[in-house]
């Protein structure tokens, strides 16, 4: 069965995306540079199929300010835009222009499924 596309629904993801990367923050001061999906399937302790999906990148505090409360979650989807799993990291502080190396990470049955994810970044 051929995968149709859906021209609005493709525009909206696209635009939440955007927002999410560009106006991160309550005062838009944790901004995410760039960050990359990736997957890989493992046998668990259990010798039962596992996944992870993990999405690095980076971050950096656009204030001239110190940032608290940082958070990055991110939403793992498929290829159907259902929702694999949701995870997220933290951090303290972030000083002013100080950049953050972060990995948030999926560890589940289905995480190799993942084909994209929507992320968001707060602080305080």
């Amino acid at each position: 069965m051929p995968i149709k596309f859906n021209r609005q629904f493709f525009f909206l993801v696209l635009f939440l995306v955007f927002i999410s990367w560009t106006a991160c923050g309550s005062q838009g001061s944790l901004q995410i540079i760039d960050q990359q999906l990736t997957t890989r399937q493992f046998t668990g302790q259990t010798n039962a199929a596992q996944s992870l999906a993990a999405v690095t990148g980076t971050a950096k505090n656009i204030s001239n300010r110190i940032i608290s409360g940082c958070e990055i979650k991110v939403t793992f989807i498929d290829e159907r835009k259902d929702i694999i799993g949701v995870a997220s990291t933290t951090r303290g502080s972030l000083g002013a222009g100080e950049v953050w190396y972060f990995t948030v990470q999926l560890t589940n049955p289905d995480a190799w499924k993942a084909r994209g994810y929507e992320i968001i970044a707060t602080s305080h």
